[in-house]
């Protein structure tokens, strides 16, 4: 009895001894856990209390590329310039002007119509993109593009040699009266030049040799160089040749006296029913994103709101602001206009 009692004592030892060393066995072969980190230690969690930041605009990012279909020195180009120099300031990118003459507008719209609808190829033109399409020069009218907004509108003149001897447009229409097809007009055939000097003719009931002579800067020069008999010409030339001694401007071709040159009557007032003036606009290829079309729009009235951009527009035409939808409705509006003037001139 004593001896199974040792031997069962024994037995519940050794049983103790073991399940001691079993479970020193099981706590070495598991780690510690680590200590819970502080809430504001880890990276997730530190940028996940960060406050948003705002997004950045994807429009525009790089350089921007205006097609100017007129020679450097004009009024197209010169408010083209003027007004760029204000939008950079605001969409915080250059712009590179293009001036690309070639098919009298042509080949600047086609650049323009044909580029991605990213809002990095511009066209800034006016009223002659009617009047080449009405006489056939371009293929495609304003419905190809995107209207985006406005800078000014431009009155037209008809200009003379200071040294001719007209001094007003009645002397000039009735000498033309007198020599039916003698007296040579300067113009861009195709462009609105040339439906002025129509308007002209139809208005007064006169035959004028209408020729080929260019952009405006090159119209001066002929007119200077004694090439041709009448050119037509912004105010602005007007004003600068007038105050040089070198033109003569007979008439404005606007519904009231402008303001550059107050003392020059309007064609109507002296009994010729002729009222074309130029409103230049920036154009974008179909299919522009919303984004672009905003942007351009609130640039275009930040620019408008700045007096140091309005007193350098001014000294080329008047400022004007649109909208974005005003400037397609005004366009289009422009467009019929001018086509049908086109058929009351037989083009």
């Amino acid at each position: 009895m004593r001896a199974f009692s040792k031997v069962w004592v024994l037995m519940v030892v050794v049983a103790l001894v073991l399940a001691a060393c079993g479970g020193r066995s099981q706590n070495q072969g598991q780690s510690s856990p680590s200590p819970s980190p502080s809430p504001t230690s880890t990276p997730q969690q530190t940028q996940g209390t960060q406050s948003p930041q705002p997004s950045q605009p994807s429009y525009p990012t790089k350089a921007i590329e205006v097609y100017v279909p007129a020679a450097p020195g004009g009024g197209t180009d010169v408010t083209a310039r003027i007004a760029t120099e204000y939008l950079k300031e605001v969409m915080g990118v250059n712009f590179a002007i293009i001036n690309e003459t070639g098919g009298g507008g042509a080949l600047a719209m086609e650049a323009v119509r044909t580029a991605a609808p990213d809002g990095y190829k511009i066209l800034y033109y006016h009223e002659a993109m009617h009047t080449a399409k009405a006489t056939n020069k371009v293929q495609y009218d304003a419905t190809s593009l995107t209207p985006l907004g406005v800078t000014a509108s431009q009155n037209q003149t008809y200009l003379v040699s200071a040294k001719s001897p007209w001094q007003t447009l009645d002397d000039f229409v009735q000498h033309a009266k007198n020599n039916p097809g003698k007296l040579e007009v300067g113009v861009q055939l195709g462009g609105t030049t040339q439906f002025m000097a129509g308007m002209l003719e139809v208005a007064a009931g006169i035959d004028l040799d209408i020729l080929e002579a260019g952009t405006e800067s090159e119209r001066v020069a002929a007119l200077l160089g004694g090439q041709f008999d009448m050119i037509i010409g912004g105010v602005q030339t007007a004003k600068q040749y007038g105050e040089s001694g070198d033109f003569r401007a007979l008439a404005v071709l606007g519904g009231e006296r402008d303001p550059m040159i107050p003392d020059v009557p309007t064609a109507k007032e002296q009994g010729y029913d002729v009222e074309f003036g130029l409103t230049f606009t920036f154009f974008g290829p179909k299919g522009l994103p919303q984004e672009v079309l905003d942007v351009w729009e609130n640039a275009l009235k930040q620019i408008n709101e700045n007096p140091d951009y309005i007193e350098a527009i001014s000294q080329q035409g008047n400022p004007i602001y649109m909208t974005q939808k005003e400037t397609e409705e005004f366009v289009y509006r422009m467009m019929n206009s001018v086509f049908e003037t086109a058929k009351a001139l037989g083009y």
